[in-house]
């Protein structure tokens, strides 16, 4: 009695609000990352798109992508910013200031997708490509490659990460208590919520649901976004 458990209303609105008829619709994030006076652009954009999802009753937005894209074959290239981590950084945390500017702190940001999306092997992700697959690097090459733009958004006042489906080293993100819990949660100070990828847990342990919830929430997913 008298604990209040908030109502979320998320979307993608990864390049504005997409998903609504007649919203505004801005170039995908390699575009803005190319841009001159990137970071007041993507401050701007992310202001705008923070508007009009609040004026759709809407208060959670799973964007910015910060992926630091590695290899161009990736079929999500265009939602990263760019190559390099500090650019990306960069513009991550002007997201994430511009989307809590334009929402005055209306709308929950979720940065995504945790941890090191964007350095995948080929061969290793589905149909072997890229997706969702396996970061064979080293812990000191995904710090200093794809840490500092989720550092950066903290920062900024990100309050909500969404884990990746991908992997570090055979290990998949969503069990990874090392970077969900010791790195981000404890290295990193964040105070918000991680969120799963959608139907991510599921595939922990294929054709047993219960048996993939614990070990998410052992490693540190807090929120589960299922299609049911």
């Amino acid at each position: 009695e008298g604990v209040r458990v908030p109502l979320l209303v998320a979307t993608d609105a990864v390049h504005g609000h997409n998903n609504c008829r007649g919203a505004t619709i801005f170039p995908h994030q390699i575009g803005l990352g190319c841009a001159r006076a990137a970071k007041s652009l993507v401050f701007r954009v992310y202001s705008a798109t923070a508007r009009e999802v609040v004026a759709t009753g809407v208060n959670m937005i799973f964007a910015p992508c910060l992926a630091v894209a590695q290899d161009a074959r990736w079929g999500r290239t265009y939602e990263s910013f760019g190559a390099d981590p500090a650019h990306v950084a960069c513009l991550g945390a002007a997201a994430v200031a511009g989307a809590r500017a334009g929402s005055r702190d209306g709308v929950v940001v979720c940065a995504k997708h945790f941890l090191a999306d964007g350095a995948t092997a080929h061969g290793t992700g589905v149909g072997g490509g890229l997706d969702q697959g396996d970061a064979c690097i080293s812990d000191a090459e995904v710090r200093r490659d794809h840490l500092p733009p989720y550092a950066s958004a903290v920062s900024a006042g990100v309050l909500a990460v969404m884990a990746s489906f991908s992997a570090v080293r055979g290990e998949r993100m969503h069990a990874h208590t090392h970077w969900l819990t010791d790195v981000l949660k404890g290295d990193m100070g964040f105070r918000g919520f991680v969120v799963s990828d959608f139907d991510a847990v599921d595939g922990l342990v294929p054709g047993d649901y219960g048996a993939s919830v614990a070990p998410a929430l052992r490693a540190g997913v807090g929120v589960g976004v299922t299609g049911g």
